[in-house]
């Protein structure tokens, strides 16, 4: 059982308060009316959250607003029991100091039964406060109360002054958390019962709780009736009140009950014990049959608020039981047999027990304690006993009876006796062993008529007048009790009897070589004594048997005895044999000459008629002795039957037989004349034949699917539904016993054309054909065709089957409209013919773009079906694609010529758009010669295709020449531009005077001439291969110096040489990463943030730490005729 967390853990502590024993209580209700605090009514109002804990066998149901607790416990080992625990949010359940009480309130609590004294629940109540205090209250002890029962525990602490009956522990009431209730069987050895809680309710109430009903006294007894002899009995009347609260009260006599009865019944209380809650009442009760009613006053106790128990009462019926009267027995119950079993019952009104207080019952009988005599006496006498029969009351009867043992009677068995009907029988006797004269009487069962037995001289004697067999059976009964049967035996059997009669046998007739018996008057012997039997047949038994073997008469004398007497007779036997009319079965046909004879056998002979029966007309019957002759010409068909009866008699032959004579008639056909039906219809035709019989139907060159039936009555149907067409050609033959006779006929079944060629026809473009169609029908059908390919032609052979031949031109599917017609309908079909073609591009393989720019190509190949695209996975490598790019910026310029990779340039994707069609698209990033493989696969075949795709791509630029030039001399610049292919170098705009410009094809363009004019020049160069880029150079022309002059600049002693380039002394670029310039204009060049110049032509860098500008100071020397000449250039 599992205990409440205190009783668990500090068991030794709790103490538990019987709620019998009282708890301190105001007697006086409550004035101020205060509401309490509900915990749970079970009806689904429940303070917090309700858990339910079960071990063992218990159980918690809630049903009708009541929460029944159930434990059903086996047998033996621990009890079982079941908490309701509520998780509550922090309450007062003293409601501020105003409710006083825990009150736990059931509405029954039931054990089943339990042992006098033995108590029926355990219960526990454990409050938790807010800090884990825990406080118990026990009631232990509690009976079974199936009118309701309450615990009410002062909400205190048990150990404080003034403080009875309340919780033991430390919790706090007005900070409570946590409830739980236990109900617990209250025995871990008991037998196997079962307890039942119901609980009402679950709260806290003001100091008495709220005032509950009066409660009533529940007054029980141990048995609704009750029995009693002269004596009277004793009634225990319990008095108990169970409810919510204790009582007071409870000093109780005699006197403080009224009892009350019916029926004659007398009572009084004799003596009341017990608590003030419990207690017994004795009632004397007696006289005659009745009731009787204990009433409990009202008042006898009074509540914890003083209200007085309601009166009740409880009746119970009284019986009172006579005393027993043992009965009499009749001369037939005291008479007894030797060796014949007794079974007696002494019955009295109420029972009893029953013993032989003297005398003695005869040897081997014995009375049981419930008054049965039983046993087989084995010592006949007299014998006398006395009985007592005594029943609960000790109330009793005692009767003496005397007992006769007779002895049994035998009977000897006796020889059996023959009598002779009518004849007067000598006496003869039975014997009786035992059978004392005076005391025992005989009679003689079965005796025939007109015999008798007298019993004095035990003789039997008369004339029987009736004859036959009969067991005599001797009866022995008693003189004193004639009922009595003392013995009975079968003694012996008479036979009565008659002598041999004498009348003569006769003459009888057997048949010879035949087993015959003659039957003779059974019982008797018989000799032959004069003549003779016949050879093979002798005297068995009653009868004259065997196998006589010659024909002939013996006459004999026999002589014939039994018991009864004796007597000779006469007789003869004829030998014969048996008499014979064959019978037969003849055909004859109508018109032709018929004869038949019946010849009867037999010895002697016998005479031969025709008996009844018709002959066929024109057949005649002549009779001559035992010879029938039927002759003549049958003219009519049928059966006749004629009764041929030979009668001898002698020996009583009368033998018929029956000539049956079949007349016939040949069957006769009407021709049949020919028959056309389409297939799928049904044919159904009968053909009649005459004759007699009816003729029977054969037939050949059935088509399948068609049967012929005979119908029996010289009919035949020819039915059923061709399943093949075509031509049949049939012959039906009627046949019966006297002929046959056929009849022919054609069966034409046409059939509507169907194609039974495949309905689809794949071919490939180029490759000749030639592919058979063939048509189902009768009669054969004529093809036609329509929709048929380029290159291919039709032909109908005649014979349900046509040529589609040629050479298909294109690929592609078509559907050809085949048509098949004869007389019974026309039919057409569809074929899908498909020819496949192998895939071909159909667009440009050679394309060239630009490196940087956008890319959307579209490859095309044809053929049929729909080739798939791809690109074939080999090629030049990464090191022919590095080679490639290496090429495209101008570094292998002077070497070999590029290596074309096999793949598509870096960049861009290939889409197969599944259409025959595939897109190159993107944006490449290298200029180079690519070659690579599309593939195009389909069932036709698979077709490489390789593309030349050019990426025109410009990588650098680089202008390069002399360092200064003085007027009059020569200018000589170098424009390279690198890249794939070779870009072409042209001047863009106006030349300054004097200078030309060369592009020497190999990416590379000179500036010559001489500077004529003064001033800043900017010459700008366009290299175009595809990609277009410009890149320049600006030339200031301006008047040299004087020697030895300054132009005033503090240049901190420097030279006027232009400005360095990048750090590693190269004219290229820091991160050589020049791109292209794309070749649409809308395109920006991406040097040009420096706000120069935004046309997307190259500018060379200004010199200088702040990017200066060439300043070319003209000096007034024109008179030396020299310029200088100061080139700043950059790379694009």
């Amino acid at each position: 059982m599992r205990l409440p967390r205190l009783l668990r853990s500090t068991a030794a502590q709790v103490v538990a308060v019987v709620l019998a024993a009282g708890v301190a209580l105001v007697a006086a209700p409550v004035a101020t009316a205060v509401a309490p605090v509900g915990l749970d009514d079970f009806s689904g109002n429940v303070r917090g959250v309700r858990t339910v804990e079960t071990d063992g066998t218990a159980s918690f149901t809630e049903n009708g607003g009541k929460g029944v607790v159930r434990t059903t416990h086996p047998g033996g080992g621990a009890p079982s029991s079941v908490t309701l625990r509520y998780a509550i949010p922090t309450a007062d359940l003293t409601s501020g100091g105003s409710n006083g009480q825990f009150f736990l309130e059931f509405d029954s609590i039931v054990r089943s039964s339990p042992s006098p004294g033995e108590v029926a629940a355990n219960i526990w109540i454990t409050l938790v406060d807010s800090l884990g205090r825990e406080s118990i209250a026990a009631s232990s002890g509690i009976s079974n109360a199936p009118d309701g029962y309450g615990i009410v525990r002062p909400l205190c602490d048990a150990a404080a002054a003034g403080c009875s009956g309340g919780f033991s522990g430390t919790a706090d009431f007005t900070s409570v958390t946590e409830i739980a209730v236990t109900v617990a069987h209250p025995k871990n050895l008991d037998g196997a019962n079962e307890l039942v809680a119901v609980i009402d309710a679950i709260r806290t109430t003001p100091l008495a709780g709220a005032q509950p009903a009066p409660r009533a006294a529940y007054v029980t007894t141990e048995s609704s009736t009750y029995r009693g002899g002269a004596d009277g009995t004793s009634v225990h009347f319990r008095v108990r009140y169970s409810g919510t609260t204790p009582f007071s009260g409870g000093a109780w006599g005699a006197n403080d009950f009224a009892v009350a009865t019916t029926g004659g019944t007398t009572a009084r209380v004799t003596s009341v014990t017990g608590t003030a809650e419990d207690h017994v009442v004795k009632v004397a009760v007696g006289g005659s049959s009745g009731t009787v009613r204990l009433d409990v006053p009202a008042g006898m106790l009074h509540d914890t608020w003083g209200q007085p128990t309601v009166g009740s009462s409880a009746t119970v019926a009284y019986t009172r039981v006579p005393a027993p009267v043992l009965p009499e027995l009749t001369a037939e119950q005291r008479h007894l047999v030797v060796g014949t079993p007794l079974d007696l019952q002494l019955d009295v009104p109420d029972p009893a027990d029953y013993l032989v207080i003297s005398g003695m019952l005869p040897p081997e009988l014995t009375l049981s304690s419930s008054g049965r005599i039983s046993g087989t006496p084995t010592v006949a006498g007299d014998f006398s006993a006395t009985i007592l029969a005594q029943d609960e009351f000790r109330q009793s009867d005692a009767k003496t009876y005397e007992f006769r043992v007779l002895p049994t009677v035998t009977f000897p068995a006796s020889p059996d006796v023959n009598l002779t009907l009518g004849l007067p029988s000598a006496p003869f006797g039975i014997v009786a062993l035992g059978a004392s004269a005076g005391t025992v009487a005989l009679t003689l069962d079965g005796l025939p008529a007109g015999m008798s037995f007298d019993p004095v001289t035990r003789t039997v004697s008369g004339t029987p007048t009736a004859a036959g067999t009969f067991p005599l059976t001797a009866v022995a009964t008693s003189v004193a009790v004639p009922s009595l049967e003392l013995g009975r035996a079968r003694v012996q059997t008479l036979t009565v009897g008659v002598p041999p009669s004498a009348e003569p046998l006769g003459s009888i007739f057997v048949r010879e070589a035949q087993p015959s018996t003659i039957p003779l008057p059974p019982g008797n012997a018989y000799q032959v004594v004069a003549g003779s039997l016949p050879v093979g047949m002798v005297i068995s038994g009653a009868s004259i048997t065997g196998v006589p073997t010659g024909a002939g008469t013996s006459s004999f004398t026999l002589f014939v005895t039994n018991p009864f007497g004796s007597s000779t007779i006469t007789g003869s036997i004829v030998v014969g044999s048996s008499v014979v009319v064959p019978g037969a079965t003849r055909d004859a046909v109508v018109g032709e000459a018929f004869s038949h004879e019946v010849l009867a056998t037999g010895l002697p002979a016998p005479d031969v008629t025709v008996s009844q029966g018709t002959l066929p007309p024109g057949v005649t019957a002549r009779v001559e002795g035992a010879l029938l002759t039927l002759s003549g010409t049958p003219t009519v068909p049928g059966t006749y039957d004629v009764a041929v009866r030979a009668v001898r008699t002698l020996s009583g032959d009368d033998v018929s037989a029956t000539i049956r004579v079949i007349v016939r008639e040949k069957p006769v056909v009407t021709p049949a004349s020919d028959l056309t039906v389409h297939l799928g219809d049904a044919v159904d035709r009968t053909f009649v034949a005459t004759g007699d019989p009816a003729p029977a139907w054969t037939a050949t060159g059935l088509p399948a699917g068609v049967r012929a039936t005979d119908l029996g009555d010289g009919s035949v149907r020819i039915h059923g539904t061709p399943t093949t067409s075509g031509t049949s050609a049939m012959t039906l033959t009627a046949t019966n016993m006297a002929g046959s006779a056929s009849t022919s006929f054609v069966l034409h079944v046409q059939k509507a054309p169907a194609f039974t060629s495949a309905d689809d026809l794949d071919l490939e473009a180029g490759v000749p054909v030639s592919a058979v169609v063939t048509v189902d029908g009768y009669p054969v059908p004529t093809i036609t065709a329509t929709g048929l390919p380029q290159g291919l032609t039709f032909a109908d052979r005649g014979d349900g089957t046509a040529t589609i031949s040629g050479t298909p031109a294109r690929g592609g599917a078509t559907t050809v409209r085949l048509t098949a017609t004869n007389v019974v309908s026309a039919a057409t079909t569809d074929v899908e013919v498909t020819v496949v073609e192998k895939p071909a591009v159909t667009s440009d393989p050679v394309a060239k773009v630009v490196a940087g720019g956008a890319v959307n190509l579209t490859v095309t190949f044809g053929g049929f079906p729909v080739p798939a695209l791809a690109l074939e996975s080999a090629g030049a490598g990464a090191a022919g694609v590095a080679r490639v790019m290496a090429a495209s910026r101008g570094v292998l310029a002077a070497g070999p010529a590029p290596v074309a990779a096999t793949t598509l340039p870096p960049g861009l994707t290939f889409t197969d758009n599944g259409d025959g069609t595939a897109t190159i698209a993107g944006r490449p990033t290298v200029g180079g010669l690519f070659r690579p493989t599309v593939v195009a696969t389909s069932s036709a075949g698979v077709t490489r295709q390789t593309l030349d795709l050019t990426v025109a791509a410009i990588t650098t630029t680089d202008v390069s020449g002399d360092e200064e030039v003085v007027v009059g001399d020569k200018v000589d610049l170098t424009f390279r531009a690198g890249g794939y292919p070779t870009p072409v170098l042209r001047v863009v705009g106006t030349l300054p005077l004097g200078l030309t410009f060369t592009d020497n094809g190999d990416g590379t363009g000179t500036l010559r001439g001489t500077v004529l004019v003064t001033g800043t020049h900017t010459v700008t160069i366009e290299a175009d291969n595809g990609a277009v880029r410009r890149f320049s150079a600006t030339i200031v022309a301006a008047v040299q110096e004087a020697p030895g002059t300054d132009d005033g600049a503090d240049d901190g002693g420097g030279t006027d040489e232009p400005t360095p380039g990048p750090a590693d002394g190269t004219d290229e670029p820091a991160d050589d990463t020049d791109e292209p310039t794309p070749t649409d204009d809308d395109s920006t060049d991406g040097d040009s943030t420096d706000g120069d110049s935004t046309d997307g032509v190259d500018r060379l860098p200004r010199t200088g730490t702040e990017g200066l500008t060439s300043l070319v100071v003209a000096l007034a020397a024109i008179a030396l005729g020299a310029l200088m000449v100061e080139v700043r250039r950059r790379r694009a």
